[in-house]
């Protein structure tokens, strides 16, 4: 691996790791860490902050993805280190340097990276977050009692995007696949999403210390529905 290719891959990482959720909620006063769910995410923002904050802050994530792959394609690399890079992006957001490696769960960055590799693969593979996302926009507009009619619950506690998203993840290689993507292709989105279940899995290992919830149940609700306990 040559110099210019670390480069890429250290930039990649870095600019992955630049917090601008977090950021953005301490502009408004709030350290996600410390409120709603405590993941440094665009869900969280907006629950905690408000819409508008919410959906810069997963813009912003969303660029990171899609800018460091158009630009090592620009550069003129190829596929597989335009992979790599996204892949790095992804390590950074999920465990940024810049927040003692406790960040987000990686989804904007690789929703822009999938879009710049295969915008058909996003379109196909990412449609049940986005039903997930449009049914929780909905129903945190609502007042308590619709959304949780909506949801089943109301709408901090609820299982629907998370679940969405994680169809989403299992999905992604599988689309790609189906859909003739390069086997290098395929296999970034392999990678990506092995790192978000890997990223749900470890995210409340501190939360999770001394809980009564026997082990298999804690990771089968921490892979579907991102939390221990439902």
């Amino acid at each position: 691996m040559d110099t210019d290719v670390i480069s890429l891959l250290l930039a990649a990482y870095l600019l992955g790791a630049v917090p601008f959720v977090y950021l953005l909620g301490r502009l408004s006063g709030v350290d996600l860490r410390d409120e709603g769910s405590q993941n440094v995410g665009g869900t969280n923002l907006w629950r905690t902050v408000g819409p508008l904050t919410g959906v810069m802050g997963a813009a912003l994530d969303i660029g990171k993805g899609l800018a460091l792959v158009l630009v090592a394609r620009a550069l003129g690399f190829g596929e597989g280190v335009a992979g790599l890079a996204a892949i790095a992006a992804v390590v950074g957001q999920c465990w940024p340097i810049f927040l003692r490696f406790r960040g987000g769960r990686g989804i904007s960055v690789v929703a822009g990276a999938v879009v710049a590799l295969s915008p058909m693969t996003f379109i196909w593979a990412v449609l049940p977050a986005i039903a997930g996302l449009a049914v929780y926009a909905i129903t945190m507009s609502l007042q308590k009692q619709d959304a949780m009619t909506v949801m089943g619950r109301s709408g901090k506690n609820s299982r629907t995007v998370p679940l969405c998203m994680m169809f989403s993840m299992v999905a992604l290689p599988l689309v790609g696949l189906v859909l003739g993507e390069s086997f290098t292709v395929v296999s970034t989105f392999t990678a990506l999403s092995l790192i978000l279940l890997l990223r749900r899995l470890t995210a409340g290992l501190r939360q999770d210390s001394g809980s009564a919830i026997p082990l298999f149940t804690r990771l089968r609700n921490r892979i579907l529905y991102d939390r221990a306990q439902v």
